[in-house]
């Protein structure tokens, strides 16, 4: 789940209608670049790697105005 620059791997494994049912409880590794520019895998839920990824683009499209 996620884009060429960020995304999710569930771990354990589930379905992948269940980390839509339980986005909160998911867990897993978000691979991502810090602020180095290194890939980084962190812990996280799958609520808080789209809270990140919605960050981002609220910022993103606040420059292009």
């Amino acid at each position: 789940m996620g884009t060429v620059d960020e995304s999710f791997y569930a771990h354990p494994y589930v379905e992948h209608l269940e980390i839509w049912r339980s986005p909160q409880t998911t867990k897993g590794w978000w691979l991502h670049q810090n602020s180095a520019q290194l890939e980084t895998a962190s812990p996280a839920t799958v609520k808080e790697f789209i809270s990140q990824i919605l960050e981002k683009y609220q910022e993103f499209s606040q420059y292009k105005k």
